[in-house]
């Protein structure tokens, strides 16, 4: 699928590492085109990092994607690919490289520590968040090979709309080309 044909898509799923860009692309996809976005982060941890019930997460999805337009944000496969890319319009996969990830993973690490704003429902990255296991740098760095690999599997199957966008350029470019 080429940019230009998805101008027309109202129904965007937006896949790839954390710190790709996912939610940043989502709410400007979103105000272009006049459709609400939604951050599976947010639908699956509840208060005090508490993963939410996996019936409760597939309902709430289920409730989104059956309206007539929305941008997802988001990795969680098994909701994905239930209930988000059989419905979607195009599914936007965002591979940056590697060593760009673990910056801005760092970065936003470091900031929401610093700055105690309250992410995925009342959230916090605590010390441990951010420089512990669970930390958003350690993340990329476990999950990078396995969802480039999955994802590349995907855009070769060619079952669902894809584009494919490598770089923070292409990624402007992408927005610029929607609303023009």
């Amino acid at each position: 699928m080429t940019i230009k044909d998805s101008i027309q898509s109202k129904k965007v799923s937006i896949i790839g590492v954390s710190a790709s860009g996912k939610t940043t692309l989502a709410k400007a996809l979103s105000s272009k085109l006049h459709t609400p976005y939604y951050d599976l982060d947010d639908i699956f941890w509840m208060p005090n990092w508490v993963k939410a019930p996996q019936e409760m997460v597939f309902k709430r999805v289920e409730e989104i994607s059956k309206t007539s337009s929305w941008v997802f944000a988001g990795n969680y496969s098994k909701v994905s690919h239930l209930h988000i890319w059989p419905k979607a319009d195009l599914i936007v996969w965002l591979d940056l490289p590697l060593h760009l990830l673990l910056v801005r993973g760092f970065k936003r690490g470091l900031k929401l520590y610093k700055d105690k704003k309250p992410i995925c429902n009342g959230n916090y990255v605590t010390f441990s968040k951010f420089l512990g296991k669970s930390a958003i740098h350690w993340w990329i760095l476990r999950t990078y090979l396995e969802k480039k690999t999955r994802y590349k599997r995907l855009l070769r199957s060619q079952k669902y709309p894809m584009i494919h966008l490598k770089s923070q350029k292409q990624i402007d470019r992408f927005l610029e080309d929607i609303s023009g």
